[in-house]
């Protein structure tokens, strides 16, 4: 086995192990959880421009770890990609960063059939280390400061359900929704 694959190996063990308390440990065992500032997004565009997210542009951004071949992605994009279009102008964005590699005109055939409006970028496995993610699809609410407000693992229809209604609670000033954390995250899938 080489040092990546038992790296990511050893991820998705604590993942598992920290995920029904929604904290996970990134790299040299700093925590990725609500409460915490997120870790830098250093990303591609899909003409292969390097990118940085800025956080604190927005109201409210969702960043969401994903893959063409990701079956509960599949799922939860549709609602992403509502979301997006009906709140864009209240100051939310949503970043999809895609974390296995596959040709670009993949990719970009695959959110054009699925008319996916908000950016996609590309991201690498050092991004899924740093950000803590060893389920796909993960994603993380952010605040305007830089913020993480929560994290989401899988996709069910209630976790997806509940992801929107918090965003649209944080963009409202509302409170948030109960956490939706199913024991074994049935809509999630290990990173190969």
């Amino acid at each position: 086995m080489n040092r990546r694959m038992i790296s990511r190996s050893l991820l998705c063990l604590g993942l598992i192990a920290a995920g029904s308390s929604g904290l996970a440990a990134g790299p040299r065992g700093l925590t990725v959880a609500p409460g915490e500032p997120a870790p830098i997004l250093s990303v591609q565009t899909l003409d292969g421009s390097p990118e940085r997210a800025n956080f604190k542009l927005d109201k409210a951004t969702v960043v969401n770890f994903w893959a063409t071949w990701c079956e509960p992605c599949k799922e939860e994009m549709p609602a992403l990609q509502e979301l997006y279009a009906r709140r864009s102008a209240d100051g939310l964005n949503v970043i999809g960063v895609h974390l296995v590699g596959k040709p670009i005109e993949e990719i970009q055939a695959f959110i054009e059939e699925r008319g996916i409006g908000y950016p996609i970028r590309l991201g690498d496995p050092d991004d899924a280390e740093i950000w803590s993610v060893g389920l796909l699809p993960t994603s993380f609410l952010i605040d305007s400061k830089g913020v993480i407000v929560r994290r989401y693992v899988g996709a069910t229809p209630q976790q997806i359900a509940g992801l929107v209604a918090d965003v649209e609670a944080w963009l409202d000033g509302g409170r948030l929704a109960t956490i939706i954390e199913p024991e074994d995250v049935p809509a999630a899938v290990t990173i190969p």
